[in-house]
C-alpha cells in the first residue's frame, strides 16, 4: 500500500505507533510538494525497521535522528519492520526555496518572496527581518 501526501506538513509514522508491529510488514509513503518545491523529512525514530527514502538524486539510507531534503518535488519513503519491535516516526515540510538561495522563478521561492536575481528576495517595496525571518514593509 502506498500512502500519499498532499499537505503542506504533516506526520508519517508505522501504523500503530509506538506500539508493536507485524514483522515484515512494508509501508511506503508519497510524499507530493507542489511543483517547483521540495520536501523536507526530519526522522526522528527509527527502531529496528529499515528505511529506504527516494527523492531525487538517487536512493539515501540514513542514520538517525537526521534531516532529508529531497531534490524535487516529491519523496518517496519505505519503511520495513524487521521484528515486531519496528518503528518508524518522521515529520515532513514541503516549501519552496528560503530567502536568498538560488532561484530560477519566483514560483520556487516560498513565504511570499520574489526570485530577483537568480535569488529569492522580498519585493523591492520591503526588506528581509532577521530576527523574524519575513519580509516587512
Amino acid at each position: 500500500n502506498v500512502s500519499s501526501r498532499n499537505d503542506r506538513s504533516g506526520i508519517i509514522a508505522n501504523v500503530g505507533y509506538p506500539w508493536l508491529y507485524t514483522s515484515g510488514t512494508l509501508t511506503t509513503w508519497n510524499i507530493i510538494a507542489q511543483p517547483d518545491h521540495i520536501v523536507t523529512l526530519n526522522i526522528s525514530s527509527v527502531g529496528y525497521s529499515y528505511l529506504y527514502i527516494n527523492g531525487g538524486n538517487g536512493n539515501v539510507l540514513v542514520s538517525y535522528p537526521t534531516t532529508v531534503v529531497s531534490t524535487r518535488n516529491s519523496l518517496l519513503v519505505n519503511s520495513l519492520n524487521q521484528y515486531n519491535t519496528g518503528f518508524f516516526y518522521a515529520t515532513y515540510m514541503t516549501h519552496g526555496k528560503f530567502y536568498n538561495e538560488v532561484c530560477a522563478s519566483t514560483n520556487q521561492c516560498d513565504f511570499g518572496l520574489v526570485c530577483s536575481g537568480s535569488r529569492c528576495a522580498c519585493s523591492s517595496n520591503e526588506y528581509y527581518d532577521q530576527s523574524s525571518k519575513t519580509c516587512l514593509l
